[in-house]
């Protein structure tokens, strides 16, 4: 609830939308080569129909939110699109290419950089950070904010999904978040670290503008 009530947003997955579509599919193929009895039709099409309710009238569950799609992102071992990389420049130029927002690239106390991809919702690409802390692995998501989210609201919103602990925050139209097999004490340490360094990025930039005018 409280997740949901800081990004107001249920997001399909992707995974779900390809099993409907090629339900859908096989359903249209059935009809036009009518080789199915009159049984199994009906049986294929109450399928159809099962997934798209799915689709449609899904709980209000945290399966059904973005806090499941970033840990199950996070979870993604391999393949995408994605950059290995301990450059910080580089990660920044290479998500500059391919998502439509600036990503800051935050420098994590005890964690050390390794790569970066690019994450699919429904509001659009966002970038995924990739680290290392110990032999632990920590995500840090920015996201398109979704378009009926709530105001921003001040402080960090904490949640658990599938065995990871995410904390979550709102700024500049965007949805960050930092998710891994973390404590939330270290979490709030590192998100804290990053709007920090977000907050000291946007006052270089600020000041540089108006020396320049």
């Amino acid at each position: 609830t409280a997740v949901r009530a800081s990004v107001a947003s249920d997001v399909t997955p992707i995974e779900l939308r390809e099993e409907i579509y090629a339900r859908l599919a096989e359903a249209r193929q059935v009809r036009r080569s009518r080789r199915w009895s009159g049984p199994l039709l009906a049986a294929a099409v109450a399928v159809v129909l099962l997934l798209g309710a799915m689709l449609l009238f899904r709980p209000d569950s945290p399966t059904g939110s973005l806090v499941s799609v970033i840990a199950a992102e996070h979870a993604k071992a391999v393949g995408g699109d994605r950059v290995s990389s301990s450059d910080r420049s580089e990660i920044e130029r290479w998500l500059a290419a391919r998502v439509a927002f600036a990503v800051h690239v935050p420098v994590f106390t005890g964690a050390r950089l390794t790569g970066a991809r690019i994450c699919l919702t429904e509001e659009g690409r966002g970038a995924v950070v990739e680290y290392a802390v110990g032999d632990r692995s920590l995500s840090y998501f920015v996201l398109p904010s979704p378009s009926d989210a709530p105001p921003t609201r001040a402080g960090l919103t904490h949640a658990a999904e599938s065995g990871y602990r995410i904390v979550v925050w709102r700024d500049t139209g965007l949805v960050h978040a930092l998710v891994g097999a973390l404590s939330h004490e270290q979490l709030d340490r590192l998100a804290k670290e990053c709007i920090e360094q977000a907050l000291r990025l946007a006052q270089i930039i600020t000041s540089g503008s108006l020396t320049t005018s």
